[in-house]
């Protein structure tokens, strides 16, 4: 629920995404994402 309101209140700032670490292994290895929660922060220069 925290994620959905800061996703509302940042909107058109900030991109919110939840990932199914399970169905998309590749994306989460590209990250070097190992546990889950995890949070991670691109700047929008990265991308």
């Amino acid at each position: 629920p925290i994620l959905q309101e800061l996703a509302q209140e940042y909107q058109g700032k900030l991109n919110i995404y939840r990932v199914d670490t399970q169905a998309q292994q590749e994306l989460a290895a590209a990250f070097g994402i190992q546990s889950i929660p995890s949070m991670l922060f691109v700047p929008i220069n990265d991308i």
